[in-house]
């Protein structure tokens, strides 16, 4: 018997493109992989694939947000990296970034767009230029689904799929332990912190992403 394996459907975080996910898309070059584009740089875009081939989900930061709010389409499974189904402060939901951050990038955001992506890439880590020609109603969209958006499932939910969870220990976007519960509600969920990583650990860390990855994707199948 055959094992098929999964389709990797790849969804970046808010201010971020495609590009951040080339170093784990060639670590794990013997998956089949194809990307979503939020279109914070560009017109969005997303991938084509036959209805019948199991997908896998990998979702950064605003990215599993995206996925779990929406789901665009049936997956096997999620890989979470920086990721979360709410992102800011609730009742029973903390630690968590706290609204008035949101709230303070919202209102500066129409002044200059340009300087409030730079800021936040540079608070994750990114290095090099900002992409050219951001485009503030996708930039202005991202940040309401981080204010309002929660994911969470209730208890019992039918959306119970694998998920496996990596997160940085030394992550300057989501506070110290945020992602310790923020997957609390959901069914199966498998953590790994990397204690020295970021907020960017696809591009910082591809290589240690690979691997959980891809022994996650081996118990799957």
């Amino acid at each position: 018997m055959t094992t098929i394996r999964p389709r990797l459907v790849l969804v970046h975080g808010w201010g971020f493109e495609p590009g951040i996910w080339q170093g784990l898309r060639g670590a794990l070059a013997e998956f089949e992989s194809s990307t979503i584009d939020l279109g914070y740089y560009g017109p969005p875009c997303g991938p084509a694939f036959p209805p019948d081939r199991p997908v896998v989900v990998v979702g950064h930061s605003l990215g599993v947000l995206w996925l779990l709010k929406t789901r665009p389409f049936p997956w096997q499974a999620l890989v979470s990296i920086n990721g979360f189904p709410r992102f800011v402060e609730g009742e029973g939901y903390e630690p968590a970034v706290r609204m008035r951050v949101i709230d303070r990038m919202i209102r500066r955001l129409a002044a200059d767009p340009a300087g409030v992506v730079e800021e936040f890439r540079h608070r994750c880590g990114a290095t090099g230029p900002l992409p050219d020609g951001p485009v503030p109603d996708a930039l202005l969209q991202g940040l309401t689904w981080l204010r309002d958006w929660d994911a969470r499932q209730e208890e019992g939910s039918p959306n119970q799929e694998p998920i496996l969870a990596l997160s940085g220990g030394v992550d300057p976007i989501l506070p110290a332990g945020m992602d310790e519960h923020c997957f609390s509600n959901f069914g199966d969920v498998q953590r790994i912190r990397h204690d020295k990583g970021g907020h960017l650990l696809p591009v910082t860390n591809p290589e240690w992403c690979a691997q959980q990855v891809r022994a996650f994707l081996t118990e799957l199948a």
